[in-house]
């Protein structure tokens, strides 16, 4: 009997509960946040950038070591990686990365990673001498 009343007891607690804090509610006050802008040091930085060109840049050099990329392959893809930091010095130029211009260089970046992988990955073999 004990039992059945304590349970009954916590049903009634939660139920009440609920019932009272769906008769609540909170009201916040109209705030906008003002907008947030990088320092000026943070807008010409490209750290993300930096780091994904060196990965590129070791995973172009280890292929042309283990034979998987053709010197063809190897100078076109190491072509591309001159154009990406064309385009990240011309970003840093005015001394601001946009976020368009950061976009830009991300988008080449993605496309040579996937020229890396295809060149690596075509069954072509460097020939040995």
């Amino acid at each position: 009997m004990k039992r059945s009343t304590f349970i009954l007891s916590l049903i009634m607690l939660f139920g009440l509960g609920s019932l009272s804090a769906q008769k609540r509610t909170l009201k916040t006050p109209d705030i906008t946040l003002p907008e947030i802008k990088k320092p000026e040091f943070m807008q010409r930085m490209t750290p993300g950038v930096t780091a994904k060109q060196f990965s590129q840049q070791v995973r172009i050099k280890t292929g042309k070591q283990s034979g998987e990329l053709t010197r063809k392959e190897s100078f076109t893809l190491q072509k591309q990686q001159l154009k990406i930091q064309r385009l990240k010095k011309k970003a840093k130029k005015d001394g601001k990365v946009t976020d368009k211009e950061r976009a830009r260089i991300k988008e080449e970046q993605l496309k040579a990673n996937e020229l890396i992988r295809e060149e690596k990955h075509d069954r072509q073999a460097r020939k040995k001498k």
